[in-house]
């Protein structure tokens, strides 16, 4: 009615808006419309809303509910059919039809247990992680099949309020590139040493665990590649991004926690050999040392490199020389011991931690997310 001179006249009952206008003003009537949803309209005038009856436990449904509700048909325009709300952990998460297209899950409560049905959404599969709280909002119905009737609730949106772990761990090659668009701000965290990925599209940020240090913002996605050189300082980049989603993508081929660290005794076995050879070819006699004492390659290495660290003895090309008249210090002294030491705990905590555990310990970096961010899975 703002610009009614567009039109020629108005007809039609409540619901159908009826108009009629000439082709030529069907320009100008879109160039109005236009300028008033730049002026009067928001982000959120778009959004989709439903209405919600009421929020509902488990306990409270069943085929009778479900029956009482059938008996308020006909429904429709002005008496639509009640939509409602749970929010539970689902117990089992799947996809159904040939191609995924379907989502279902399952939700139980003691003895109480409920299916819900997402037509459709079969691509939200992978946004939901093992600990999540979904809630969701759908019809009830009775789903009968194979004479065995239950309640099930259709599913017409849903979301997670909480921030997620999506565990990828020990996969050689993981893509994750459904995951961008979910989100606008994603930060791929990688040790310099290794180099970024290059499975990302350019406009993703990749960010060294060093550069880290000076993300001022928080961040919503971040995927973890490599595993960090410190720990301490990788919890002070979790505690400043609070991410919605982190995504571990950690793979080692050599695990420093799966190899196991020479014990004292260990030490003081090679150093007792090298002492009374005063001199040692190590690429002659490595081979004989591993089958005398079970050891790895790696592992005598990591000690020779110690030794050396310390001067207890010193290497050129191959020669172990012993050291006469060596200062006493402890193993711990030697700054690739205490690397050593550093990598296992990180691979540890980080790397062979359960997926509950490794949750609990992103939960402490972010103080348990105090005021959580909304991540809405379905897009309403």
């Amino acid at each position: 009615m703002s610009f009614k001179e567009v039109f020629t006249h108005f007809g039609g009952h409540a619901q159908a808006a009826g108009m009629t206008l000439p082709l030529e003003n069907v320009e100008i009537l879109e160039d109005k419309l236009d300028h008033i949803i730049g002026q009067e309209l928001t982000k959120e005038d778009f959004k989709q809303e439903i209405q919600i009856s009421k929020s509902l436990k488990l306990s409270d449904i069943s085929e009778a509910l479900i029956d009482e509700i059938s008996q308020l048909a006909p429904f429709g325009m002005k008496n639509p059919k009640p939509k409602f709300h749970i929010a539970y952990r689902p117990n089992d998460v799947r996809q159904l039809g040939n191609q995924k297209k379907h989502l279902k899950l399952l939700f139980k409560d003691q003895q109480y247990s409920l299916e819900g049905i997402g037509f459709g959404m079969g691509e939200l599969y992978s946004f939901i992680s093992p600990q999540a709280t979904v809630a969701i909002v759908g019809e009830l119905s009775i789903n009968e099949w194979n004479g065995m009737r239950k309640p099930q609730i259709v599913i017409e949106d849903l979301k997670i309020d909480h921030w997620q772990l999506f565990d990828h761990r020990g996969k050689k090659h993981t893509d994750v590139t459904n995951y961008l668009h979910q989100f606008k701000k994603h930060m791929i965290l990688y040790d310099d040493k290794n180099g970024a990925t290059n499975t990302f599209p350019e406009q993703v940020r990749k960010v060294t665990y060093r550069e880290a240090m000076n993300v001022q913002e928080e961040i919503e996605v971040i995927y973890l590649f490599d595993l960090p050189p410190d720990i301490e300082e990788f919890k002070m980049v979790i505690q400043k991004t609070k991410p919605v989603s982190i995504h571990a993508c950690f793979y080692t081929e050599n695990s420093a926690y799966m190899s196991s660290l020479p014990t004292r005794d260990d030490f003081k076995l090679l150093y007792s050999l090298i002492w009374k050879r005063k001199e040692l070819d190590i690429r002659k006699e490595l081979h004989a040392i591993l089958n005398a004492r079970g050891w790895t390659e790696d592992k005598v290495r990591f000690m020779l490199e110690v030794f050396s660290e310390l001067e207890f003895v010193t290497i050129n090309d191959s020669i172990i020389h012993v050291n006469n008249t060596p200062q006493k210090k402890d193993l711990m002294e030697a700054s690739i011991y205490q690397h050593k030491l550093k990598q296992i705990e990180i691979e540890k905590t980080l790397y062979y931690a359960t997926y509950d555990e490794l949750v609990k310990w992103f939960q402490e970096c972010m103080g348990l997310l105090d005021k959580p961010k909304e991540e809405v899975t379905h897009g309403l």
